[in-house]
């Protein structure tokens, strides 16, 4: 397997006593889209920047494609980035927004003056083979009838694609993006999501993309770094983190509206207890612990199985998503909401009011126990399959 991106043991410390990156180790392929995903705060932004060899870690290495750039100037690095400000030059046309990189890569210092580089040897040629890879990569992004106007002049949608042509133009091993659809807004930021997934596919090179937003990380990306506090809470696809999440500050993070956790106990005997209800279960445990049992909101209902945990609950707020309904109930005898997602049509028919009583109920499959350390307490750690049900 050939790596995009390895990055070993890095660290980084604005100030001594508050380190800003913890030892993160990395492995990216070659071609695929990773998103940096955290809270604000959580170094995912230093992180990218390191990479790009705009800020120098206090220890560690960085390798992209298999070559160690650790102490490599950017311009060295055979890297593109793209910033949330887009950058672009207000005074210039689009044309030469893209054709920088290019000029500045290929032209030597007098053959880019004004007048005296006309007479530079060889300028010609090397402006026109700049020009041509110019108008191919606008019309990758269809840009084209844009070339001649200036950023001003420009949507927001038009001056993220100019700077994504920037960055392309270069033909670039690695792609490093930080939060680059954040000044644009919802509808747009839908548009935008797609394109960059299928400029993905057509380029080929490595993506990492820094973003505090799920939704994008968990449609874009092949992989998904979840960070906080300057260390990698979990790596794998969006499907793991959200399905298997390794911790419970993971499964808190994943998912929209979050996940319900209820409290609960384990005994010496591996007994569950969730809301003061005593739950069967076959849990490896040594000691006396707290612990958490988390559920989606989608895998909770408003009717009970005979194998279901059930508690009773009331409404206390509906909110309409359209096609759906997220409920707020709260169980009895507890200052907690829990958030339920339930299509349109399982309502027809069930008229729902603020305060009515409700059944809601959950299968145990679809239950995450967490320990009192929060990590996830897996099937392998079971000395049976699990089989919670109401006592």
């Amino acid at each position: 397997m050939t790596l995009g991106l390895e990055l070993r043991g890095l660290d980084k410390s604005f100030e001594p006593e508050n380190p800003v990156l913890r030892g993160i180790d990395l492995s990216i392929r070659r071609g695929e889209f990773v998103s940096l995903v955290g809270s604000s705060g959580c170094g995912k932004s230093t992180l990218l920047r390191i990479i790009a060899g705009l800020e120098q870690a206090d220890g560690g290495r960085v390798a992209i494609d298999g070559r160690e750039v650790t102490y490599l100037e950017p311009k060295a690095r055979r890297i593109a980035m793209v910033f949330q400000s887009y950058a672009l030059y207000p005074h210039m046309t689009v044309a030469a927004n893209i054709a920088t990189p290019l000029i500045m890569s290929r032209l030597h210092f007098l053959a880019r003056l004004p007048l005296l580089g006309a007479l530079a040897p060889g300028r010609r040629q090397v402006r026109s083979t700049i020009d041509r890879a110019v108008e191919e990569v606008a019309d990758q992004l269809e840009i084209r009838p844009l070339l001649g106007r200036k950023p001003a002049q420009l949507s927001g949608g038009q001056r993220q694609r100019v700077a994504l042509a920037r960055a392309m133009v270069r033909q670039p091993s690695l792609f490093l993006m930080d939060e680059p659809l954040s000044n644009l807004d919802a509808k747009l930021r839908v548009h935008m999501r797609g394109e960059l997934t299928d400029l993905h596919r057509r380029v080929g090179a490595t993506f990492v993309y820094v973003t505090h937003d799920q939704v994008e990380a968990m449609t874009m990306s092949d992989r998904i770094a979840l960070m906080e506090r300057g260390a990698i809470l979990q790596f794998g696809t969006p499907s793991e983190l959200y399905s298997a999440p390794a911790n419970l500050r993971v499964a808190q993070f994943i998912g929209t509206p979050s996940i319900n956790c209820f409290p609960a106990e384990i005994d010496s005997a591996g007994t569950v207890s969730c809301l003061g209800r005593p739950v069967s279960g076959m849990v490896t445990s040594e000691t006396r612990q707290r612990a958490s049992l988390a559920v989606r909101p989608e895998s909770i209902r408003l009717s009970a199985r005979s194998e279901d945990v059930v508690f009773g609950a009331t409404l206390r707020r509906i909110e309409h998503h359209g096609s759906e309904y997220i409920l707020f109930a709260e169980p009895q005898g507890r200052d907690q909401l829990v958030r339920i997602r339930v299509s349109g049509a399982a309502l027809e028919g069930q008229p729902l009011a603020e305060g009515q009583a409700l059944t809601i109920a959950f299968s145990a499959a679809d239950a995450h126990l967490f320990g009192s350390d929060d990590r996830r307490m897996d099937v392998s750690l079971f000395d049976a399959p699990v089989r919670l049900q109401s006592a």
